[in-house]
């Protein structure tokens, strides 16, 4: 189905697949080897049942040959065929993500259009049936959008990140500063202090006599900030402070983990995220926060060294960034590796990777290149990201080929990073849509069962 649907309801029938005859069953199907049974029998023309029918003289086609259409077979081989994929060294596309915490950042942007969006949720939605099949230390966030009740948190930082999301979504500078007045947590983190240190270069404060005076023994550059801070409006200044907010909210960020959701959780809170993005418009890019807070935690684990745990950003993008912004981005990754010094090793690319899936449908040239002059900032050790591109089109119609997928889930092997997959080596060689366009998404046992064929007797269905 589509990237907010579910599987189609089966009716209660069940069938005979040896003599193609049919019954009503008393309960409704319930298991894969019923549903199989059922499609078999109603696909059937008169002749081939008679032939399956003749007490075992003609043996009946193998699965994939009588329905390939069965809901979910083509997903499930474009799983098998990353299973199958040995590259570079690999195991296969999907092993190392036993081994890794992954960071799935998905781009929330609401202007986004449908084609790009469903693109977008197929690919998440292929990333969460591949940690669901390895039980991976995975998590999904969208930059906008916190878990607020996240466990992780604990109880005061989930305090803490409620406190900064209500004041994040004030409507405007005065019933932020109200809301700071009254809220000793929002005091804590100094926001208070912020407020009192932008409203002193106001003319109408009664602390602008005093910053006055205090003006003319300013640096020229300062006094020049200074006469600007005096200039900010209202609804400048409340911009500033859901940004400065949106800083502090950073120690404070949660997603949802894998293994806690399903794919319709999964599009329902990214239909949730895009709800939220549109009542934010006012808040500048939070593509570039993103960046630089991965950059941040990029030093951590290195500072960590042993101790750290292998990490993997996978970016989900769609939307374009400023050249401003990614100045800042390779900026925010110059200081940073300069920081560390030795602590950047060879094995750097190793400890923490950052893949970057560009969509590039509505991506203009420019704004395309922005994300490639971030991917080719770096090289050797400090060459901690990895960009690919993808046409959504395609995509939508055919899902991501098994190759596409290893360069995903394995960019911190430098023979893979360097890697360049052709068109034709992006996409599966399947066809993922129905008639109306929709994907049939398999059932979370059929994943296991794909990932795990030796765990249980999936014979005893049926």
């Amino acid at each position: 189905m589509g990237c907010g649907t579910s599987r189609p309801r089966l009716d209660d029938s069940d069938c005979n697949p040896a003599t193609g005859s049919t019954r009503k069953s008393a309960a409704p199907i319930t298991n894969i080897t019923q549903s199989y049974q059922r499609a078999r029998c109603s696909n059937t023309n008169p002749q081939r049942s008679r032939a399956i029918g003749r007490g075992g003289d003609a043996k009946p086609p193998s699965y994939e040959r009588e329905d390939p259409r069965r809901p979910g077979q083509a997903v499930l081989n474009i799983l098998k065929g990353g299973l199958a994929l040995k590259r570079e060294g690999t195991v296969n596309a999907f092993e190392s993500c036993k081994h890794k915490r992954i960071l799935v950042l998905i781009d929330d942007n609401h202007k986004m259009d449908r084609i790009t969006k469903r693109a977008i949720c197929s690919l998440a939605s292929f990333i969460l049936l591949i940690g669901h099949g390895y039980q991976c230390d995975m998590e999904f966030r969208w930059p906008g959008y916190n878990n607020n009740d996240s466990p992780k948190l604990g109880t005061a930082g989930s305090e803490m990140a409620k406190a900064l999301q209500k004041l994040m979504d004030t409507k405007t500078w005065e019933d932020a500063c109200e809301m700071i007045d009254a809220n000793d947590k929002l005091q804590e983190v100094g926001l208070k202090t912020w407020v009192e240190n932008q409203l002193k270069w106001k003319p109408s404060n009664d602390q602008f006599q005093f910053a006055e005076q205090y003006r003319h023994h300013l640096p020229g550059e300062a006094i020049r900030v200074a006469n600007l801070k005096g200039n900010d409006t209202d609804e400048d200044l409340h911009r500033k402070l859901r940004v400065e907010a949106r800083s502090i909210m950073a120690k404070h960020i949660a997603g949802w983990a894998a293994n806690d959701i399903d794919r319709t959780h999964l599009m329902k809170l990214d239909t949730e995220a895009r709800k939220k993005s549109e009542r934010d418009q006012k808040l500048s890019s939070n593509l570039g926060f993103e960046y630089r807070k991965a950059m941040e935690n990029y030093e951590r684990e290195m500072h960590l060294g042993a101790d750290g745990t292998p990490t993997l950003v996978i970016l989900l993008v769609a939307s374009p960034i400023t050249k401003t912004e990614k100045d800042s981005i390779i900026d925010c990754q110059r200081n940073i590796m300069a920081s560390l010094g030795t602590k950047v090793a060879n094995g750097s690319r190793d400890a923490y990777a950052m893949q970057t899936v560009v969509f590039t449908k509505s991506m203009a040239s420019a704004n395309l290149k922005h994300f490639q002059d971030i991917d080719d900032a770096f090289k050797g050790h400090h060459d901690i990201n990895d960009l690919t591109k993808v046409e959504e089109t395609k995509f939508c119609k055919n899902g991501p080929s098994p190759e596409l997928l290893a360069k995903i889930f394995n960019s911190n092997l430098s023979s893979i990073d360097k890697s360049e997959l052709g068109e034709r080596e992006l996409y599966s060689q399947e066809i993922l849509t129905d008639g109306k366009g929709d994907i049939q998404w398999p059932s979370h046992e059929d994943v296991m069962r794909t990932f795990r064929p030796d765990d249980g007797d999936s014979d005893s269905e049926g």
